[in-house]
């Protein structure tokens, strides 16, 4: 699990909560999932959903948007890199969640770099 931000602010279920996201993957099948932990580690919300989607594209990431994390879409495509480039791209696509669709978020080119080396780094035991 590889930190992603610097110590931001998030709004969910009404409340905002200071913290860091962190890019990591699905065991099942190596998808990038993202999680948002408080300045201490604690584990605020899952931002992501692991739904099955053809295909084997690690640039993609499923958000979630419902219930407690309505409204997290915009606060996710608002954020920038250090270049002041977005981290995450709307491509326009969503994915059937259960009953839900799940956006799909394009990750940058140096988070996509990131997530290939955390795979690797998982893969050769580093």
């Amino acid at each position: 699990m590889i930190p992603i931000t610097k110590q931001i602010t998030l709004i969910l279920a009404g409340q905002s909560y200071p913290g860091h996201i962190y890019l990591t993957y699905y065991p099942r099948n190596r998808q990038p999932a993202l999680v948002f932990n408080s300045p201490i580690g604690e584990a605020i919300a899952k931002l992501s959903v692991n739904p099955d989607f053809s295909g084997e594209n690690v640039c993609l990431v499923a958000i979630k948007t419902w219930s407690e994390n309505e409204g997290l879409l915009s606060q996710l495509t608002a954020l920038l890199d250090e270049e002041d480039e977005p981290l995450f791209i709307d491509i326009g696509l969503a994915v059937a969640a259960g009953y839900e669709f799940a956006p799909l978020l394009g990750l940058s080119k140096p988070l996509q770099k990131t997530f290939k080396k955390l795979l690797k780094d998982e893969r050769d035991g580093a």
